[in-house]
């Protein structure tokens, strides 16, 4: 049963080799790896075409100039994938050995529309390799699948695209595609994937790596208009589950948790992100236009749904104290990237 992995790369060439031998090594040998090179400036574009060379599965596509975020190349994997059945495989991640073999075998024998996956974190340093572990269960029907889908999106596992694989069919005959974002593509493609999906599986077997990259590595790939991916994500979500008869303050809890979190995101942005070396008047008044966004005002009202630290984020920032604000964030990154110890404690304080 051909399965069709969709790869977008951009810059990752020193994962890239591991990530792709993991997917050359699976059990289940009959898949097609869609490599979509995104613009890459390093050695990403001759290692894929090293695997296209000695393994015909592997199929390289590229973009001339890169796209500003994964949903171009996904797109460009999706019209040229001929699988049954679609997974996707970030750059810089990687499979288990039997991951293919799991997920297609539950996949046919349940008849699902999509299958979820646990999964595994872990990073260079190992602070925070976990596991996350989902409970086997099986949602059917449209009422009992969009209730899973608010209940779990999108904090948990049914916001991400690496831990699932997905029924080729109902994406193409819906035409199901990403958005041209730098950030939160996965987002947009799930809500609209799970408006037309009718039965759902989630498995406790580990299919799935995730890398937990540097974290300032990671914000300078922010753009400084963030927030607004943030608002747009939101205001599309909205909008589909007022077309499946929910009312918004069903959701507002998991809602507002990953808006105000996200949300602290564009603050570390402005310390270490493309704002990092702007001149103060920059940074002051990308922040005044984010304070001044109606979604803001809305956001800032629900508090109660984040941590402690978050929390305290944002009532400097409500109130104006933005100096004492940003040196609070740059407090936390500085204690995720150097102080393992402080950032653990703070990290349980925070919870």
């Amino acid at each position: 049963m051909l399965v069709s992995i969709i790869i977008p790369i951009y810059n990752c060439g020193i994962y890239l080799k591991e990530c792709l031998e993991s997917v050359a090594g699976q059990s289940h040998q009959e898949f097609e790896a869609l490599m979509i090179n995104n613009g890459s400036t390093d050695d990403s574009k001759e290692i894929c075409m090293e695997f296209a060379k000695k393994d015909p599965r592997f199929f390289y596509l590229e973009l001339e100039k890169n796209s500003g975020g994964a949903g171009e190349p996904r797109n460009l994997g999706l019209k040229e994938a001929k699988g049954e059945f679609i997974c996707f495989l970030d750059g810089d991640d990687r499979f288990c050995k039997d991951s293919l073999k799991i997920l297609l075998s539950k996949i046919l024998e349940s008849q699902a529309d999509v299958v979820i996956a646990s999964y595994h974190n872990f990073s260079r340093q190992s602070l925070l390799g976990t596991d996350t572990i989902l409970v086997e269960r099986t949602l059917l029907g449209e009422k009992e699948v969009r209730d899973y889908f608010v209940r779990t999106y999108p904090n948990g596992e049914a916001g991400y695209l690496w831990n699932k694989i997905y029924r080729g069919s109902i994406i193409r005959e819906n035409e199901i595609s990403f958005p041209s974002l730098k950030r939160l593509e996965d987002g947009f493609f799930n809500v609209d994937f799970f408006s037309y999906a009718k039965k759902v599986l989630t498995i406790p077997e580990v299919t799935y790596e995730y890398r937990l990259n540097d974290q300032v590595a990671l914000l300078r790939k922010s753009p400084p208009n963030y927030y607004e991916m943030i608002y747009t994500l939101l205001d599309h979500y909205y909008e589909t589950i007022k077309n499946w008869n929910y009312e918004a303050s069903f959701v507002e809890g998991e809602v507002c948790k990953f808006a105000l979190n996200e949300l602290e995101v564009c603050f570390e942005n402005i310390c270490y992100g493309p704002l990092k070396d702007a001149p103060k008047k920059e940074v002051l008044e990308t922040l005044t236009k984010i304070r001044n966004h109606k979604d803001t005002e809305f956001l800032l009202k629900k508090k109660q749904y984040v941590g402690k630290y978050v929390a305290r984020v944002m009532t400097l920032f409500e109130k104006g104290h933005y100096r004492r604000m940003l040196a609070l964030v740059k407090l936390k990154i500085f204690a995720k990237s150097h102080l393992k110890r402080l950032f653990l404690f703070v990290k349980r304080w925070n919870d």
